[in-house]
């Protein structure tokens, strides 16, 4: 006599402790760049438009990645002559050791302007993109294991198999929409009433993550 082994669920804290590895993974790779390299963290979060707020002589509430306000030392005309900031250690040295320069006006020095030259910095785009991108896999890591555990779940009444369906087709469904609703079609307007009109794109989207949720049920009322 032969038995079948029951098959193997993963469990909720195994799941939790996966995501909450991969969002706390992304904020640590945000930290190590900021450790190695300041001038490209600097480079990652201080946008253009607000240098050049700055460097106009207005007042830009932004700070630099170590949670800190920039630090300028005007000129002769009221302007600023140079802005730094203070780094890592967050000691002012006056832009000099471990302050990062972000501009220069004597010597024509803009340090976002160094980003033209390279079309791709492995470190900015990991210190910009690294948390989120974290978030999102934990996100994903959630989902994947919610279904697999609804997959493997024993056959109960329909209300639970319902929200089991749901589960399993949240993944599939959510990135089907992403994929699918990325901009609107206005063609029907003016031809129906405002509350009528549906844009084709979400209608699609949404016709799509339905589809999965069926297909899902299915999956499941085949199980005995």
């Amino acid at each position: 006599m032969t038995t079948t082994a029951a098959p193997l669920r993963p469990s909720w804290p195994a799941i939790l402790a996966a995501a909450a590895g991969l969002a706390l993974g992304g904020v640590a790779v945000r930290l190590a760049v900021r450790a190695l390299d300041p001038s490209r963290a600097v480079r990652a979060s201080l946008h253009a438009g607000d240098l050049d707020d700055m460097v106009d002589g207005d007042v830009v509430e932004v700070d630099d990645p170590w949670g800190r306000p920039y630090v300028s030392r005007p000129g002769d005309l009221g302007l600023p002559e140079r802005i730094w900031s203070r780094g890592p250690d967050g000691a002012d040295d006056g832009g000099l050791h471990d302050d990062v320069l972000v501009f220069d006006r004597a010597r024509g020095f803009d340090l976002l302007a160094t980003e033209d030259d390279k079309l791709f910095d492995p470190l900015v785009v990991l210190h910009r993109v690294a948390p989120p991108l974290g978030l999102v896999l934990a996100l994903l890591a959630v989902l994947a294991g919610a279904a697999q555990r609804a997959l493997e779940a024993p056959r109960a009444s329909i209300a639970v198999e319902v929200r089991r369906a749901l589960v399993i087709a949240a993944l599939p469904a959510a990135a089907l929409i992403v994929r699918i609703a990325g901009g609107r079609a206005t063609w029907l307007e003016g031809q129906a009433p405002e509350w009528l009109v549906v844009p084709p794109r979400a209608a699609l989207a949404l016709t799509a993550a339905g589809a999965c949720l069926l297909l899902a049920l299915a999956v499941r009322l085949r199980r005995t």
